[in-house]
This record gives structure tokens, sequence and C-alpha cells, in this order.
């Protein structure tokens, strides 16, 4: 009988262990299952986005959706958390690159390489990710966050963490500088001359998601040998809203495309801008005062609109006008100045632009007397359209000032 009693022991002890054995069998094969992740490229120009599903393991969530921007040199974003369900990360992954799609970038299969510039949260760090968890009843929860340095993703609204050795403001220093050598023929002569060098520094200091000072400054040599300073912009962006941002200072005009998109030399290569526009042209360069400008969406379409007042333009030396940005105005009505785009596809835009104003004549000072030069005051009406078609190796824009 002890002997009986002592077999089925040793059996029941091996059918522990083969259940046992079993049971992590089906284990290993459920976290190898797990740990299996898939991985989205979208390239746009020379900007890449990566959107990641892999499975940590380590924190028994069931998988998280990674998104990357490694041309930024930021941490890697976990936009949500799942404890429960790939599906949840896999629908909102296919989600985001929809919207990346959408946006113009093209999406395939692949996975970015890792690099020096693109350093991930690493799962002991990733507990101060407020990232969102699903709940059983299928509704999103955000995880309570170790760090209280949280912030808002633009795209979606989604909390995520903050590397701790970040702070609520930050600067950034950029700028340009080119030199042009032009060569000409006219009446049989030619004539070669380096007529231009120049060197513009950019400044940027943001704080949180509520500010944003930026200005430019232009220092250059002109014909003589002497330097010439200027100031391109300087200006403070006052982030009201998602769709709203109210610009106060001096900024560059709204009026068309160009001049507040294309203008700086390393965007525009030819030597100088087109006929009518940069300095002393037609379109203005800028205004000081006060713009408000955002965009939204309008079915599958999105808009975005500015609308600025302002010192406005001047009569010049010439009798023509003087669209330059001045620091004080000369009568008392502001000039009005706007734009409005519609981008019906991600690659194609196409705009409309005016600015209504008063300027002052010249007075009589020295008592001559003549008609030509008796107080004139004018109406300036300006209008304008404009399009522009970007998409893989194609840039093509067109704008039209009257």
């Amino acid at each position: 009988m002890r002997r009986s009693s002592q077999s089925s022991a040793e059996t029941r002890d091996q059918f522990r262990q083969s259940l046992f054995l079993s049971s992590a069998v089906f284990l290993a094969v459920l976290a190898t299952e797990a740990a299996a992740q898939t991985s989205q490229i979208c390239s746009a120009w020379n900007v890449d986005r990566g959107v990641e599903v892999a499975a940590p393991g380590s924190q028994g969530d069931a998988c998280e959706v990674i998104y990357r921007k490694p041309d930024e040199n930021v941490p890697d974003q976990i936009l949500w958390r799942s404890s429960s369900s790939i599906e949840f990360c896999t629908q909102k992954s296919a989600e985001l690159t929809a919207r990346l799609a959408k946006a113009g970038f093209d999406c395939h299969e692949g996975k970015l390489p890792d690099g020096a510039t693109a350093t991930t949260i690493e799962s002991g760090n990733r507990q101060a990710a407020a990232a969102p968890d699903e709940t059983a009843t299928g509704g999103v929860e955000p995880v309570s966050a170790v760090s209280s340095t949280t912030e808002t993703l633009p795209m979606g609204g989604v909390p995520y963490g903050r590397v701790s050795n970040q702070t609520d403001a930050s600067w950034h220093l950029a700028g340009y500088a080119d030199a042009t050598f032009i060569v000409s023929d006219f009446a049989g002569e030619t004539t070669a001359d380096f007529s231009a060098a120049r060197f513009n520094p950019v400044f940027h200091f943001q704080y949180k998601n509520l500010i944003l000072l930026e200005a430019e400054a232009e220092i250059q040599v002109d014909g003589e040998g002497e330097t010439e300073f200027g100031l391109e912009y300087a200006q403070a962006d006052i982030f009201l809203h998602d769709n709203a941002t109210l610009v106060v200072g001096q900024f560059l005009s709204p009026v068309g495309h160009f001049q507040e998109r294309l203008h700086p030399s390393w965007i525009n290569r030819s030597p100088n801008p087109p006929p009518g526009f940069g300095h002393d042209g037609v379109q203005p360069s800028g205004d000081v005062g006060a713009m408000l400008r955002g965009g939204f969406e309008i079915g599958e379409m999105i808009a975005t609109y500015s609308i600025a007042v302002g010192n406005g333009p001047r009569l010049s030396h010439e009798a023509g006008i003087d669209f330059e940005a001045k620091g004080a105005d000369d009568n008392s009505n502001k000039a009005i100045s706007g734009r409005l785009g519609l981008l019906p596809l991600p690659y194609l835009e196409v705009g409309g632009s005016f600015l209504v104003a008063d300027v002052s004549g010249e007075e009589d000072h020295e008592g001559v007397g003549m008609t030509m030069l008796e107080p004139t005051d004018a109406k300036v009406k300006l209008w304008g359209a404009d399009a522009a078609y970007t998409r893989g190796p194609w840039d093509v824009r067109t704008e039209y000032l009257k």
C-alpha cells in the first residue's frame, strides 16, 4: 500500500510538472505573440515619421503606440497604451497613419533605423508618461502620471510625458547668410559683380504652449561699402486656441504667399525676387500692429486665415506707395489686410488676399503754392490671388496682385 501511495504521489507530481510545462509553453507563445510589433514609415520631402505598435511586456501592458520624429531630435512619444487589447493599438496606429497620409506623407511598412537623434523613452522612464489606458468598457482614461511635466500633443490632444531635463522655456537660434555674384551683358558690355553679402540671424523663445517670441534681423553691405542693419520681423505669437494665434509686433505681411513663405534666400535661390515682389515691390513686405491667424477643417478640406490691423503704407518720395513696415502712422486710419487659403487636397492650395488703407499726401511746407504739393489723401486698395501645387518633385506656384 505504501508503494502504491508513493507511485500515485509520483504520478501526481509528474502530472503537475507536465501541466506547469504546458502552461509555461502556452504563456511563452502568448508572450511571443504580444512581443510582435508592426511599424510604418511616413515620408514627405526630407521628413520621416515612424508609427510603431510595440509590446513592452515589462510593464504588463499589452501594447503601446510609439510616434518617432528623428529629424527633430526629440524623444520618441508614447501616444496610446492598452493593458488588454493589441487591436486597440493597431486601430490607433492605422488612424494616425491615415492622418499623415492625408497630410501628404507617403506611408509604407518599415521601421526607422535607430540613431542618436531619436532617443526612445526607456521602460524605466515610461512610468512618467501619462499615456492613455484602454478600460474594460472601451473608454480611454489617462494613467496617473508620476511626473507633473506633461504637455498636450497637437494631434488628438493626447497627453505624453516629457524628458525630465526639459524645462517650460526653450529657445532656438538659427539664421542664414548669402552672397550674390551677378554676370550681365548689356549693350555689348559684360560686367561681373559681387553685389551683396547678407547675414540674417533668427531667434525663437517659447514658454510652454502659451507664447512664442521670434525675431529676424538683416545685416548687409551696400554698394558703397556701408553696413546696413534692418529688422525683418519681431513679434509675439500668443496661442489662444488650436485654431487661433494672436500675433503682436512687426510681422511679415499676410498678403499673398511669397513675402511670408518664400522670400528668404535659402528658399528663393534666384539672385532677385520676382518682378513686383520683395522690397519696394507692389506686395507689402510687413506691418506693425496685430494679426489673428489660424486654420480649421471644412469637411475634407483645410482652411487657413489671417486678418491684420496695422499702421499701413505711406507715400514714398517718388510719389509711389511704400509698403515697408513703419513704427509710426502718419494718419489715424489703420490698414486692414488679410488672406484666406483653402487646401482641397494636401498638396494643393489656393488663396485670396486684400489690403485697404489710407495714405496722406505731401504738404506744401515752403509755401510754393503749387497744386501738386497741396495735401492730397488717397485710399489704397490691393487684392490678389495665389495658388501652389507641391507634390513629390513638383513645386509650382503662381501669384497675382493688383
